[in-house]
């Protein structure tokens, strides 16, 4: 059973017979984020880790990326801040990734436990490693040991990777319910900070072909539309 409990359509306000745009990330308000790849559960998994986890093969890494998927708040903290060794961590900055606000102690300490991370940041850090040695370093001592980089593949593979992540995760009711509440809305991934890249979108009007590759929300409204034909066919 999944963790969350669906308590109807989430966007009341949402005309589904209209094209208007919905952009997220996994910081924006529930239900939205949880159409990022960020957020999983136990029974469908977190999908930026079954995508990540693809570039790399070797018992060790899996084992530690396996480990990071299921993480407390404390060891989600550990995790984060030793594969960015060289950021200056604010408390702010150490709350950044976790839902909602991180309670506090009556003397005032930060309860990471007590909180929920949004772990699928790991997984992406983890993937940055295939172009950063360093990075590629902080992974190896984390997992105990070596491991190997795959040949990366091509854009149609990893649309098609993704693909594959995208459909598992949504024919959970929770968050199958939550993609089809969304209508016909044109579905956007807003870049956390800075220029789009290949997977999400943000509309740049001096060079559209900054806006970004637009990947993820193409998808999205791709496995939309399988749940529909397949409730058709019902």
């Amino acid at each position: 059973m999944s963790q969350y409990v669906s308590t109807g359509v989430p966007f009341e306000t949402l005309d589904s017979t209209s094209n208007m745009a919905l952009h997220f990330n996994s910081k924006s308000r529930p239900p939205l984020c949880y159409l990022s790849n960020f957020h999983g559960t136990a029974e469908t998994g977190i999908p930026e880790f079954a995508y990540q986890s693809q570039k790399f093969s070797g018992a060790k890494i899996m084992a530690l990326m396996a480990r990071m998927e299921a993480c407390s708040g404390e060891e989600f903290l550990e995790y984060l801040m030793a594969l960015q060794p060289r950021k200056k961590w604010s408390g702010g900055q150490k709350c950044y990734w976790f839902k909602g606000s991180v309670p506090r102690s009556e003397d005032g300490r930060l309860l990471f436990n007590e909180a929920e991370p949004i772990r699928g940041i790991l997984a992406k850090l983890v993937g940055g490693a295939v172009k950063s040695k360093p990075r590629q370093r902080i992974l190896a001592r984390l997992a105990g040991g070596p491991f190997k980089i795959e040949k990366e593949v091509d854009d149609d593979q990893k649309r098609q990777q993704m693909l594959f992540i995208l459909r598992h995760k949504f024919a959970d009711p929770f968050f199958g319910d939550i993609l089809r509440a969304t209508g016909d809305a044109v579905l956007h991934e807003k870049p956390m900070r800075g220029n789009a890249g290949p997977w999400t979108y943000k509309w740049d009007a001096k060079d559209p072909q900054k806006s970004g590759g637009d990947w993820l929300g193409q998808l999205l409204m791709q496995v939309r539309d399988e749940i529909r034909e397949d409730e058709m066919d019902l």
